[in-house]
Order: structure tokens, then sequence, then C-alpha cells
């Protein structure tokens, strides 16, 4: 069996956790991810002709579908906020 070098490469994934999930960990937010996997995709998609042609592609596709499930959540928890904004707690 060959190694999935886009989805789960296994120089990324040699421990329990994959070094994916790590970096959202350390980043702290949704939006923080968010950005990172948009510069990330950026880099893919820069190099694509120059080094990885098709593989690039893939990996970047991988990191903006990661992003789109950012912005999901992220929206999300927008619409929610809109839905049930705290009350106002300035009495004058």
């Amino acid at each position: 069996m060959t190694a999935d070098l886009v989805n789960h490469p296994p120089h990324y994934t040699h421990s329990d956790i994959e070094c994916i999930d790590a970096i959202r960990a350390a980043l702290g937010t949704e939006m923080n991810f968010m950005c990172y996997c948009q510069g990330t995709a950026i880099k893919y998609l820069w190099r694509y002709r120059h080094k990885g042609g098709a593989e690039d592609l893939k990996k970047a596709s991988w990191y903006l579908d990661r992003m789109i499930k950012s912005f999901d959540v992220i929206m999300a928890g927008h619409d929610a906020f809109l839905k049930n904004p705290p009350e106002n707690n300035n009495a004058n």
C-alpha cells in the first residue's frame, strides 16, 4: 500500500497526534487556523508549476477544504451570536 502524501503523509503522522492537529491547538483560535490554512494553500499554489505539480494542487485543495470548514465554524458561531446577543448590562 502506498502512502497518502496529501491527506496523511507519514512524516506528519508518526505519533498519536497528527501535526495539523497540533498546529490547530497551538494557534488557539479558529480564525488563526483559517489564516494558517490560507497561507499554506497559497504556498502550494505558488510552487506547483516548479516543484510538485498535481500533488501540490491537491495539497492546496486539502488546505482550502480545512479553511472552508474553519470558516463554517466561525460563521456558525457568528450566526448563533446574532440570534442570541448578550443583553446590554450598561444601566444609565
